[in-house]
């Protein structure tokens, strides 16, 4: 039994915003009871406590070490179940911690554990803090018994038939091998090492919330819940989903369609909800809250009771959990929703062997409890209509999307003249931030701007965040093409920080460059910034520039951005149907852009689709070549990115190709001499629709390549 360093103090609840607000940051242990809050504190900060006068006291833990599995004997135990049931289970590594140790799942079913071809999918998780010793053996003593009871329990064996079960036991082995077998027990976070500083928070790393609310996006801060301090126990990381660790989950979250996640923690005795950043609530709120309530009843308290079912905020707001992220990627995303809930199992961390074995048991029924709901939910969450895909038949554009039963209507649009400019902020103050832009607290300044009269500025404010954004997005025309804008900074260094990222959606956003694109400390004189965008070459995507202020921020000049291009806008935006009920319009137009945004009858307006502009392309070409003919002596064929032009007729054939995108930007030429067959690699295209034409003497042939 070894004592560590740090203390867990206990604190009266009616305490915590008081405690909070001295601290950048705070280490949350968990709730012994309803009345108390447990922080894990050192020394200074125990002396600062002290010091304000709230009460509290020491919590004397003692770490049980002997009743808890060494990291090797965790993964000696997996493999061990798999070989005992072969035909139930496979193990598979989905990545590798930065110390080069296997992120291993068990996958369970009594028909396929190698493949999922199941409709119900259910995912346990296990030991994201790496001092929450217990959730590890939690999550194993289910997959035991469970496994034990398939051959005679047959409402097991119609479970495990049934349902895809995934359980990742060990989701932080490296912070488990730190905390467990390196006798540094209440250490949080995985062991990732930047600039001489161990370790993140990994349920604080994941990519948001991924709702369209910036309040609920990745390093959000609230409460000193979180921090972008790289020394904390709950820093955030350098950027959203930037831990092998988070990678893995999200990796699962996008090739399972689960029905149900759990995560198992510890401790508070708590069964816990989306959102957990905002005290807004989910879409599926009376969903959640009643499985949660259920869940809760099925697990006894170690004193009286069962476990409290509670929204994720109810205690203090968090940003970058794995619930938040789980529930919004499947919902606004991926399109199919999956109810994901976080167990804080017991009162404490480490329990004695007794209470150990009480506490697998009390805990068992609730997530069996939850593995059987896969079934019933199935169908049931409200999803959400996605990005509208456009095309066209004769004079009718038509969209199709995935959920578009969910949609009430449809917004449809058209752009006359879409271009870029450097926008240097010199019209008025509504038309530079309504028109091209998307903002969220950002003001404009007069105070030494790069060029007169104005820059932009984040609101400088504690517990802030901000967000400027292109208000339509960005398509990438020329793998030359990059993001310019000149900049200068004040942000107190690790605390304040500014992030460059994109979106294909509006939605979720991932970081645009991970070594430059991220500011903290001082630039106070004005700086060109250039971020090449080939990688998006043919694509559309949207930007921001994102910047969070903690609490007690000290810096007086914070950011300001000027002579930012390229700044995509249009001559016109036109709303044709403010609010279509059908998925298709007939339309004349021509030389414009079209765009179809869907509309949830309680979200609003979601999903905005890509431009369309094939309409149009038609009309250029044959403006520019006149009537199209078929020539009948020159056959086409397209597989495999190769194109192939076979002439059929006796006589040499001098043909000119020409291939172009949906913007109608001409991306391939070639003049050529077709005797009999040529062919030409079109694997330099990126994926997308095309279109072609080739052209002979007043003889022309058309057509459409698809490159997936």
């Amino acid at each position: 039994m070894i004592l560590n360093s740090k203390q867990i103090v206990r604190i009266n609840r009616d305490d915590f915003n008081r405690v909070s607000s001295l601290y950048k940051f705070i280490d949350v242990a968990g709730r012994a009871n309803d009345q108390t809050v447990d922080i894990v504190m050192d020394s200074l900060e125990i002396e600062k406590l002290k010091n304000s006068g709230i009460k509290y006291y020491i919590v004397e833990k003692k770490f049980y070490k002997d009743v808890y599995p060494t990291t090797a004997q965790v993964y000696d135990s997996i493999t061990k179940l798999a070989t005992k049931y072969p035909s139930l289970v496979d193990v598979e590594t989905i990545g590798f911690t930065y110390n080069n140790r296997p992120l291993v799942i068990m996958k369970i079913n009594g028909k396929n554990p190698d493949t999922c071809l199941v409709r119900y999918q259910f995912l346990l998780m296990a030991n994201h803090h790496a001092r929450e010793w217990q959730t590890i053996s939690t999550a194993l003593f289910f997959v035991d018994s469970i496994l034990r009871a398939y051959s005679t329990n047959s409402t097991i064996k119609k479970l495990i038939d049934s349902t895809y079960l995934v359980v990742f036991p060990m989701v932080n082995p490296d912070g488990y091998y730190y905390s467990m077998d390196q006798n540094n027990e209440l250490w949080r976070k995985n062991r990732t090492l930047r600039n001489s500083v161990y370790g993140v928070d990994i349920n604080r790393n994941y990519p948001g919330e991924v709702n369209g609310d910036i309040r609920g996006e990745w390093g959000a801060i609230y409460n000193s819940s979180t921090t972008h301090y790289p020394s904390s126990d709950v820093y955030c990381g350098p950027y959203s989903g930037s831990e092998r660790e988070v990678q893995s989950v999200m990796n699962l979250a996008k090739r399972f369609s689960f029905n149900i996640s759990i995560s198992l923690h510890s401790y508070s005795e708590l069964v816990l909800y989306p959102w957990g950043a905002t005290s807004d609530t989910a879409l599926d709120n009376t969903l959640l809250s009643n499985l949660a309530t259920k869940i809760a009843s099925k697990m006894l308290k170690q004193t009286s009771g069962t476990y409290t079912p509670e929204k994720s905020d109810a205690l203090y707001p968090t940003s970058g959990d794995s619930d938040g992220w789980i529930y919004g990627y499947t919902k606004f995303v991926k399109g199919f929703t999956t109810l994901p809930f976080t167990f804080e199992i017991d009162t404490g961390f480490s329990p004695p062997t007794t209470t150990l074995a009480q506490l697998h048991r009390r805990v068992f029924p609730g997530i069996l409890y939850s593995a059987f709901l896969c079934e019933s939910v199935y169908g049931v969450p409200k999803e959400v209509p996605l990005k509208p895909i456009l095309s066209s038949s004769g004079s009718n554009i038509i969209w199709n999307l995935k959920n578009s039963n969910k949609a009430d209507y449809y917004k449809v649009q058209n752009y006359d003249s879409i271009y870029t400019y450097k926008d240097s902020l010199n019209g008025s103050i509504d038309s530079i931030i309504s028109t091209d832009y998307k903002t969220y607290r950002i003001e404009l300044s007069k105070t030494t701007p790069y060029s007169a009269p104005y820059s932009l500025r984040p609101l400088k404010k504690d517990t802030t965040i901000s967000s400027l954004e292109f208000f339509d997005r960005l398509y990438v025309q020329n793998i030359t093409d990059s993001l310019i804008f000149y900049m200068q900074y004040d942000l107190e260094t690790n605390y304040d920080k500014a992030f460059l990222e994109y979106s294909y959606d509006g939605f979720f956003y991932e970081p645009l460059d991970t070594l430059n694109g991220i500011f903290t400390g001082s630039s106070t004189t004005w700086k060109r910034y250039s971020f090449p965008l080939s990688r998006f070459l043919n694509k559309e995507i949207t930007i921001r520039l994102k910047t969070v202020y903690d609490d007690g921020t000290i810096n007086a000049t914070g950011l300001k951005i000027d002579n930012i291009y390229p700044v995509p806008t249009a001559k016109t935006r036109t709303t044709l149907f403010e609010s279509c009920t059908d998925t298709f319009i007939s339309s004349t137009d021509t030389l414009k852009y079209f765009f179809v945004t869907s509309h949830h009858p309680v979200l609003g307006f979601t999903h905005k689709s890509d431009r369309y502009f094939f309409k149009i392309l038609r009309s250029v070409i044959k403006d520019s070549l006149g009537d199209i003919k078929e020539n009948k002596d020159i056959l086409i064929d397209f597989s495999n990115r190769i194109l192939t032009i076979k002439n059929s007729s006796k006589a040499k054939k001098s043909l000119r190709i020409n291939i172009f995108d949906v913007s109608g930007r001409k991306v391939f030429e070639k003049n050529v001499k077709v005797e009999n067959v040529e062919k030409f690699d079109l694997n330099f295209l990126a994926s997308g629709k095309y279109y072609l034409v080739i052209l002979g003497d007043k003889n022309y042939k058309e057509g459409i390549l698809i490159l997936k």
